[in-house]
């Protein structure tokens, strides 16, 4: 029976994202038995040198989370494999396992224009790489849609100048805004500042985070939209690509980006914001159930279907049809995702007629059938995490 190799794992645990990492990595652990895991490093232990603490404790790879150059350099002159789960970097030097961070700017891009947002706003981190491509991918999908773009970063030390900033930034958003802010805290400062300085949201200004933090996004009156990030994927794709690593003792490999699962809805989000009121209708209904018909909906709409097509057009840029596609695919891409639920129940439940027509049309979206989706972006098996 092969050894199981020693590995530490030196994330910032105040944040769920690499809590949530470190869960994932553990699931590798304990699903192979490929790996285990000596005592946990305590803070006072990981910074500074670290090579006596991989000498006293025999390890043989790591998975860190290193944020900039000096704190990466800690890590990449060991003499042991080390993969980083921090996309912050531009040009690393250690490989990276993150999610596919311009798909996330897409996803929100997407989203508020879904909802009928008119102008648009980011705020993000500036020299940080996955802010960088959120906004690449935020960009590409507006097109030629009104955007304002403020790199004002974070302070955990002195967040009052950030919080101003924010609140500056807020003022000049005209209404009918889709804000996405590249992390779920800063989306938290904006419900402040919104409230603080009166602006209804989501009314007049829609709110989208990124993390799907369980705590942060129901800590303020306004529940906040979020981005799922698949923070356990990383992990236990970190710990395979280490293992594979430490197997085959080479660090020359790839890094690894994993697509992201789609958008927790909540109240900040929460309103269609369309210009022609019989689109908005039409909206809301499909939004409340997926199943209906583009019959049902010219029927409830009030107008003829050549109107309505016209219409809608012109107001979200897709066909009627289009647009029924895409929210039932939506939908379906969170149930392969989530659920073990078979192609045949989840066609039903988003409103298509047989799995074959679901494949066919999620095939031709998506770019990959259903079972390949699936077996991507499967959430890591809920495996208990003492043996």
């Amino acid at each position: 029976m092969t050894k199981a190799k020693r590995i530490q794992v030196v994330p910032d645990m105040s944040l769920e994202y690499f809590r949530q990492a470190t869960v994932g990595a553990l699931r590798y652990a304990f699903n192979t038995g490929r790996m285990e895991f000596p005592g946990r490093w305590l803070d006072h232990e990981r910074y500074g040198d670290i090579s006596p603490l991989v000498k006293r404790d025999d390890i043989h790879g790591l998975i860190v989370a290193a944020h900039d150059a000096a704190e990466e350099a800690r890590f990449a002159d060991l003499e042991i494999p080390v993969v980083n789960i921090s996309n912050s970097m531009s040009a690393p030097r250690i490989p990276v396992v993150t999610q596919d961070d311009v798909s996330v700017g897409r996803l929100a891009a997407e989203h508020l224009i879904d909802r009928g947002c008119r102008n648009f706003a980011f705020w993000g981190d500036k020299g940080k790489s996955y802010s960088d491509e959120r906004l690449q991918g935020f960009r590409q999908t507006l097109g030629s849609r009104p955007l304002q773009v403020k790199l004002g970063g974070r302070n955990r030390v002195r967040p009052h100048p950030v919080f101003k900033s924010m609140k500056a930034f807020m003022k000049t958003l005209p209404p009918k805004t889709g804000l996405f802010a590249t992390l779920d805290d800063s989306a938290l400062y904006f419900l402040r500042a919104a409230r603080e300085l009166g602006r209804s949201v989501p009314d007049d200004i829609a709110v989208l985070g990124a993390g799907d933090d369980d705590f942060l996004v129901e800590i303020e009156s306004v529940p906040l939209s979020s981005i799922r990030l698949p923070a356990r994927e990383i992990g236990y794709q970190a710990a395979a690509l280490l293992d594979e690593m430490i197997e085959k003792d080479t660090r020359n490999v790839d890094s690894i980006r994993l697509p992201v699962h789609g958008i927790s809805e909540r109240h900040s989000t929460d309103a269609l914001q369309f210009e022609d009121p019989v689109v908005t209708k039409v909206m809301r209904y499909l939004r409340d159930d997926i199943t209906c018909q583009a019959s049902d909906l010219i029927a409830i709409s009030g107008v003829s279907r050549s109107g309505l097509q016209t219409r809608f057009r012109a107001a979200v840029g897709r066909s009627l049809l289009e647009e029924i596609h895409r929210a039932r695919i939506s939908q379906a891409k969170h149930l392969l995702a989530t659920s073990d639920l078979t192609l045949e129940n989840i066609a039903d439940r988003v409103g298509f007629n047989s799995a074959q027509r679901l494949h066919a049309i999620f095939t031709k979206s998506v770019g990959t059938p259903p079972g390949v989706f699936r077996t991507r972006n499967r959430a890591i098996a809920a495996t208990p995490l003492h043996r």
